[in-house]
């Protein structure tokens, strides 16, 4: 899986050197996500294991002190991605594709993008 360089994702998340280290790590699997507090609740509070990817996504919405993870799509097709919501729409978030892939965009350019596509 390809992820943004350190530099790329302190510089575009406007993040300390260890929160982009860490959100690094988290993406690239050099970190396990199930020993973040948040993960690790959620994990109890399920019935079914989560996917590692959601794992993974709730483990950067802590380093990155985000609002939660939400779901982008629509109820006919389902989520097409997953973002980490920082609490503004055009700010640089981590949003993870259906297809695997992970970026660093606002949420306000994937919609937009997705709209021109429709």
């Amino acid at each position: 899986m390809k992820v943004s360089t350190l530099k790329s994702i302190q510089t575009k998340l406007a993040t300390s050197y260890a929160q982009a280290r860490a959100v690094r790590w988290i993406l690239t699997g050099e970190f396990d996500p199930d020993r973040f507090p948040s993960v690790r609740a959620w994990i109890r509070a399920c019935y079914h294991m989560p996917a590692l990817f959601e794992r993974r996504m709730i483990a950067v919405n802590e380093v990155l002190h985000g609002y939660g993870v939400e779901a982008i799509g629509d109820a006919n097709r389902g989520p097409f991605a997953l973002y980490v919501n920082l609490g503004n729409t055009y700010d640089a978030t981590i949003v993870r594709y259906r297809t695997g892939a992970y970026r660093i965009t606002s949420l306000g350019d994937v919609v937009e993008a997705r709209r021109k596509e429709s």
